[in-house]
């Protein structure tokens, strides 16, 4: 449950970070779940597929916000 909650909370951070694109690890999740739910995915399998889904950005975690709201990107 930490585990998921650490996650979680990256992912909020993610979202208080850039306000134009708020709630997308959210949407991307639920998407990502709903396909592989259709696709007939073990539960144990979309447990892992999630937390994917929700880190997926992570990486702009490491860029300064001068490059991530850039208007010319």
């Amino acid at each position: 449950m930490a585990y998921d909650a650490t996650i979680q909370g990256w992912s909020n951070a993610l979202d208080l970070r850039d306000k134009e694109t708020q709630g997308h690890s959210m949407r991307v999740t639920e998407l990502t779940i709903r396909l592989a739910r259709r696709m007939n995915m073990s539960e144990d399998a979309i447990v892992n597929l999630r937390r994917g889904a929700l880190l997926h950005d992570i990486g702009k975690m490491g860029v300064p916000d001068s490059v991530c709201s850039n208007p010319t990107r």
